[in-house]
C-alpha cells in the first residue's frame, strides 16, 4: 500500500499574467493562499490549466518556487513535468523537485506517442531521476492514446509511481484499473464532470479546473464521497453540472481565466495560441455565473479588502485612504469592461474619500452619509455599455466570515 499524495480536490491552477504575457508570481502567490483559505486540499501548478505548453523552463521553477512558499506546507504541491521527450520531462521533474514539489503529474507522450513498452520505461525513468512521487496524467483528448490498465499494473511497480489523473472518461478502465492495481495505484478523476463516478470506484478525489473558483464545492463533493454519502455528492455535482460544461465550453483554460476575470480575479491574458472567449461563448459564461451568484461574490483581493475597509474608522490614515482610492479606481474600471449590474461593499469612514469620480464617464451621487454612494456610468464613455453599479453598505458587521454571505443577501435583493 503505497502514502496517499492527497485526499479531496486538487486545484489544477491558471497561471496568471501580467498583460505583457509574463508571469505575475505576486498574484500567483495571492491566488494560491485564497485557494486554500477556501478549502483545496492540494495546488497544482505547470498543468494543462496552468498553460505549462508556453512556459519556459526557468518560469516553471520560479512558479514551483513560488507555489511552496506561500503554501509553506499547508497542503501538497505538485508540478506537471510532462513532455513528449522523455529526458526533457526528467529535467523539468528533476527541477521541480529542487524548487520544493511534493508530487510530480506526467502526461502521457504526446505527439510521437509511444508503444506499451516505451510508455512504461518513460514513466519509470522521469520517477527514477527525480526520486519524487508521480501521478500519471492520462488524457487522451490531447495526447492521441490512452493508457490500458494491463499497462498501469506493470507501471505501479515503481514505487514512485503512486497514482494515475484518469481525464480518458472510460469508466470501464477506470474499474479495471482499480481491481488490477488496487492500493498500489491510486485514482483521481481528471475532470470535474465524473467525480462522483470514479470516487465511487475507491478514487481518491479530484485534479479540478472548477475549483479556481468554487475550492470549497469540490471539496464538498469530495468529502461526501470520502463519508460514503454518494446521494448528497451526485446531487451537488449535478447541480454544478451547468457551471461545469460552460468551464468546457471552448478549449481549457481560456474559460476558466475568462471566469475567474469575471469573479473578481482578472488573472491576465494567455499566450498564444490560446486566444479569448468568442463574445458570444463570453455571455454564456457571464449568465451562468450570475445564475450561480459568482458575478456578485467578494472575490480574491477585493474580499480581503472589503474585510479591510470595516475597521478603516479605526485606522483612517492618508495611506489607507490612498490605497482604497486605487483599489475602487481599478474595480469600477473591471465592472464596466465586464458588465456588472450590481457592485456591493461595506462602507467605512474612508468610504467618502476613496469614492472619487473614476475618469469623465463616472459620476457619483451621495444620498446620505450611510449610504454614501451611487456610482453611474454615462451612456457613451467606457466600452459604450449602460452602466448603474449600486453601492450598499454593510454595517456593523465584525466576522470576516459574515461578509460574504451579506453581500451576497443584499445582491440579491438588489437584483
Amino acid at each position: 500500500m503505497k502514502e496517499i499524495i492527497f485526499t479531496g480536490c486538487c486545484v489544477a491552477t491558471v497561471t496568471p499574467m501580467r498583460s505583457d504575457g509574463s508571469v505575475d508570481l505576486k498574484k500567483y502567490a495571492e491566488f494560491i493562499d485564497m485557494l486554500i483559505e477556501k478549502g483545496a486540499d492540494a495546488i497544482a501548478v505547470n498543468a494543462t490549466t496552468g498553460e505549462s505548453a508556453t512556459l519556459s523552463d526557468e518560469e516553471q521553477y520560479n512558479i514551483v518556487c513560488c507555489a511552496k512558499d506561500v503554501i509553506n506546507h499547508r497542503v501538497p504541491l505538485i508540478s506537471g513535468a510532462g513532455s513528449n521527450n522523455t529526458y526533457h520531462a526528467a529535467r523539468l521533474a528533476l527541477s521541480a523537485r529542487n524548487a520544493g514539489a511534493d508530487a510530480l503529474l506526467c502526461v502521457t507522450p504526446y505527439y510521437n506517442k509511444a508503444n506499451e513498452e516505451g510508455l512504461i520505461e518513460h514513466f519509470n525513468f522521469v520517477a527514477n531521476h527525480a526520486n519524487l512521487p508521480l501521478i500519471i496524467y492520462n488524457v487522451p483528448s490531447r495526447t492521441g492514446m490512452s493508457i490500458s490498465s494491463k499497462v498501469y499494473r506493470k507501471l505501479c511497480e515503481n514505487r514512485l509511481i503512486c497514482a494515475v489523473k484518469e481525464a480518458s472518461g472510460n469508466i470501464a478502465n477506470i474499474a479495471r484499473t482499480r481491481a488490477l492495481c488496487g492500493e498500489e495505484l491510486y485514482i483521481y478523476a481528471g475532470n470535474d464532470d465524473y467525480i462522483v463516478p470514479v470516487m465511487s470506484l475507491g478514487g481518491k478525489g479530484v485534479i479540478s479546473v472548477l475549483g479556481n473558483i468554487l475550492p470549497d464545492k469540490v471539496h464538498e463533493i469530495c468529502a461526501l464521497c470520502e463519508s460514503g454519502s454518494f446521494a448528497a455528492a451526485a446531487k451537488l455535482q449535478m447541480d454544478l453540472m451547468p457551471l461545469i460544461d460552460s468551464l468546457f465550453s471552448d478549449v481549457n483554460p481560456i474559460p476558466i481565466k475568462e471566469a475567474l476575470a469575471l469573479c473578481g480575479f482578472n488573472a491576465g491574458p494567455m499566450r498564444l495560441p490560446l486566444y479569448p472567449l468568442s463574445e458570444e461563448k463570453r455571455d454564456k459564461l457571464l449568465s451562468v455565473l450570475k445564475d450561480y451568484g459568482l458575478v456578485y461574490a467578494v472575490f480574491s483581493k477585493y474580499e480581503k479588502t472589503a474585510f479591510f475597509l470595516l475597521f478603516a474608522k479605526h485606522q483612517n490614515t492618508g495611506a489607507i485612504r490612498h490605497s482604497f482610492k486605487c483599489h475602487f479606481r481599478k474595480m469600477a474600471l473591471y465592472f464596466v469592461k465586464h458588465k456588472v449590474n450590481f457592485v456591493i461593499v461595506p462602507s467605512s469612514a474612508a468610504v467618502g474619500s476613496a469614492l472619487l469620480p473614476f475618469g469623465s464617464g463616472i459620476k457619483r451621487n451621495v444620498a446620505d452619509k450611510n449610504f454614501p454612494a451611487v456610482i453611474k456610468q454615462r451612456q457613451k464613455p467606457f466600452y459604450k455599455i449602460n452602466f448603474l453599479s449600486i453601492v450598499k453598505v454593510v454595517q456593523c458587521v465584525s466576522r470576516y466570515d459574515k461578509i460574504v454571505p451579506v453581500l451576497k443577501q443584499l445582491a440579491a435583493k438588489a437584483l
